[in-house]
């Protein structure tokens, strides 16, 4: 299970991902976050993916994120990403992703 906390005063849901985004641990992670949106309370709109301890994200970790951006469109709330490892960045703009 991701760590994870609310903030009640401006209804965010934030989640810390880990260290190593790829295809070994996607689809522990995929389920993690699943869990955590379940077990969340539901007076939140915005989902705060925390990257700042993640460095590394492969493609198969890039999936991941592009799935947790449709999800949020179907399920009505904003997705913002923290991020402070600038490859993980880089990567982010080389595929567009960071224009979601």
């Amino acid at each position: 299970m991701l760590d994870y906390s609310y903030k009640e005063d401006s209804k965010e849901l934030h989640i810390m991902m880990p260290i190593i985004l790829n295809s070994q641990n996607r689809d522990e992670i995929d389920e993690s976050i699943s869990d955590t949106l379940k077990e969340a309370t539901d007076d939140w709109n915005t989902l705060i993916v925390d990257f700042s301890n993640t460095t590394l994200v492969d493609s198969v970790g890039l999936n991941l994120i592009v799935s947790l951006y449709k999800k949020s469109k179907y399920q009505n709330y904003t997705i913002k990403a923290l991020i402070k490892n600038r490859a993980i960045l880089s990567a982010l703009k080389v595929t567009n992703l960071d224009k979601y």
